[in-house]
């Protein structure tokens, strides 16, 4: 296994284009090159899997209380009397939770190597799709979804929710977009 990747049958290729253009597809036989198969995971690619999971929950862990505590120290600094002292406390916070999250999921999580700027534009680009989703769940729990009728116990944790959906789409997003593997 290389790199995490799941271990590959190693076969022979006719078509050197093939080779170099799909590196993830490979011919089930050389009888019959017009079947192509995904690579098999192995248990340790699993098992590298599932620790990278919860080192990207551990670092999510960290942007929550980076967050919290860069909103205290805003509030120490600037009583939150008005609506924009609120709304620039929480965006400064959630930028300070961004770059601990940027940090440590590249440096540790996902080990991607060097910062670049394609890869922290990926990243922005992430962060801001995510704060979007999950500020549009939240404004549709507010108000649409209380016209349902829905039990309260749902209605509830709609927050956790879309927590839990915007934490799964980063996942897959810093995993296969962001940090890729080379």
């Amino acid at each position: 296994m290389i790199l995490g990747r799941p271990r590959l049958c190693e076969v022979r290729f006719d078509s050197k284009e093939i080779r170099e253009e799909w590196p993830l597809l490979r011919p089930q036989a050389m009888i019959a090159p017009w079947r192509w198969s995904l690579p098999v995971p192995t248990w340790s690619s699993i098992w590298s899997e599932i620790v990278r999971l919860v080192k990207y929950q551990m670092v999510g862990f960290s942007n929550s209380l980076v967050s919290l505590a860069v909103l205290n120290l805003f509030f120490l600094a600037w009583a939150p009397t008005t609506q924009l002292v609120l709304v620039l406390g929480s965006t400064v916070a959630y930028a300070a939770g961004d770059v601990n999250s940027y940090w440590w999921n590249k440096s540790w999580t996902f080990r991607a190597g060097r910062a670049n700027w394609k890869q922290f534009a990926r990243f922005a680009a992430l962060s801001i799709t995510g704060l979007t989703i999950n500020a549009l769940v939240l404004w549709a729990s507010s108000g649409w979804l209380l016209a349902l009728y829905l039990p309260t116990w749902l209605l509830g944790n709609i927050p956790q929710i879309s927590m839990a959906l915007t934490g799964s789409l980063g996942y897959l997003a810093c995993r296969f977009w962001v940090f890729k593997p080379h």
